[in-house]
């Protein structure tokens, strides 16, 4: 960790590309993992920074320095970054912005996002980074299925019919068994006669079961290496 410490976020005279993408990919994986306190403070800092000048980081650096500070639930920041979407124009920044803003858990903060959406500021096609991604952790997916429950009518009327049923998504990739029961019920009392929808729903199901199975699969193996330690 303390070579990733000298690396740093911030860019240093001499930097080769090979520095600047190691930089942009391992500091903050290593912020994350290891919960470094110098680290994630500089997260902080870059983030704040590169919100005031952009030519505070190179876009992929801060990016990760937006994502890790966004994990830690700071409502000051995300108050800022929904400032950010509403002033800028730009659809790059706005697109960096929401990805950024993707990264929180806290429900309130997360429905606070969505209110982008519903209110008009940016609409779901550009903004649906913020809820749709492979990087999103379990308590991610489950405040953004949440929101999207709250507000699902108000957002499927943002859209075609034929492409409402893809609001689906949001839910089938919450691997939870405590929440399994809810959105099957919730998506087949929308989904059914939907364009679309029934086929949607099957393989949205077949998908959230095939994650619940591989969970349960793999608990007896995990509680076997922790009874170790």
């Amino acid at each position: 960790m303390s070579s990733t410490r000298r690396l740093g976020w911030a860019s240093k005279p001499g930097d080769t590309e090979a520095t600047r993408l190691l930089r942009a990919s391992l500091v903050g994986f290593v912020a994350d993992a290891g919960q470094d306190p110098a680290l994630l403070a500089g997260a902080a800092r870059l983030a704040w920074a590169w919100l005031d000048d952009h030519h505070a980081a190179p876009f992929d650096v801060a990016d990760s320095a937006l994502a890790v500070a966004a994990r830690r639930d700071d409502p000051k920041l995300h108050a800022r970054l929904v400032a950010e979407v509403r002033r800028s124009t730009d659809a790059s920044e706005r697109s960096h912005t929401m990805n950024a803003l993707g990264q929180f858990a806290d429900p309130a903060l997360v429905a606070a996002t969505l209110d982008l959406v519903l209110s008009g500021a940016i609409n779901l096609f550009e903004g649906g980074g913020a809820f749709v991604g492979d990087a999103h952790t379990g308590a991610q997916r489950r405040a953004i299925y949440q929101a999207f429950k709250a507000h699902y009518d108000a957002l499927a009327a943002l859209l075609p019919p034929e492409f409402a049923p893809q609001l689906s998504q949001v839910g089938f990739v919450v691997c939870d068994p405590a929440l399994r029961d809810d959105i099957v019920q919730f998506f087949r009392d929308r989904l059914s006669n939907a364009p679309g929808g029934p086929h949607m729903l099957a393989t949205g199901v077949e998908r959230m079961d095939s994650c619940l199975a591989r969970r349960r699969a793999a608990q007896p193996s995990i509680h076997a290496f922790l009874a170790r330690y």
